[in-house]
C-alpha cells in the first residue's frame, strides 16, 4: 500500500509499545478500504439490523450523521493513541479523506474542519471520484 510509517504488531490494533502508524498512512488505509465496495458499504452504514431480535448494531462514527456527504471510514480509541478517526466525504464528484490522531476531544469537529478546509482550498480537479471496477 505504500505505507512508510506504520508497524503492526498484532491483528487488532490495540496498544502495544512497538505498534505505530501516522495519520498519512491511516488515510492511505482508509482510501484502500473505500476501494472495496463491500467494505465501503459497511463503513458508511449508520445502523444495521442483523437477523435477530436484539437491538440493531450502531456505527460509532458520528461523522456519518454530522457532516454532509460523509461516507465513513473508521473511529478508534486506545489509551496510547487517544481518540482517532479516518473520515471521508464526497462533494461535487470529489472524495476527500482525512485522519485525526491523538485527539483528547472533538475528533468530529477536527475531522469536519479538515474536510471543510480540503474542499475549500484544494483544486477541484484533484482526484475525482471514479466508480470501482
Amino acid at each position: 500500500m505504500g505505507l512508510t510509517d506504520t508497524r503492526f504488531t498484532n491483528p487488532h490494533g490495540l496498544d502495544d509499545v512497538s505498534l505505530y502508524s501516522s495519520a498519512h498512512d491511516m488515510a492511505i488505509m482508509g482510501q484502500q478500504l473505500l476501494r472495496n465496495p463491500d467494505l465501503a458499504e459497511i463503513a458508511g452504514t449508520r445502523d444495521y439490523q442483523p437477523g435477530w431480535d436484539e437491538p440493531a448494531l450502531k456505527n460509532l462514527n458520528l461523522l456519518l450523521g454530522f457532516y454532509p456527504g460523509a461516507i465513513g471510514v473508521k473511529t478508534g480509541f486506545t489509551d496510547l493513541a487517544g481518540q482517532t478517526i479516518v473520515g471521508a466525504a464526497e462533494r461535487d464528484g470529489r472524495r476527500i479523506i482525512v485522519s485525526v490522531m491523538g485527539a483528547q476531544t472533538e475528533i468530529y469537529g477536527d475531522a469536519s474542519a479538515l474536510l471543510d478546509w480540503a474542499f475549500d482550498e484544494t483544486n477541484s480537479a484533484c482526484a475525482p471520484v471514479r466508480p470501482s471496477p
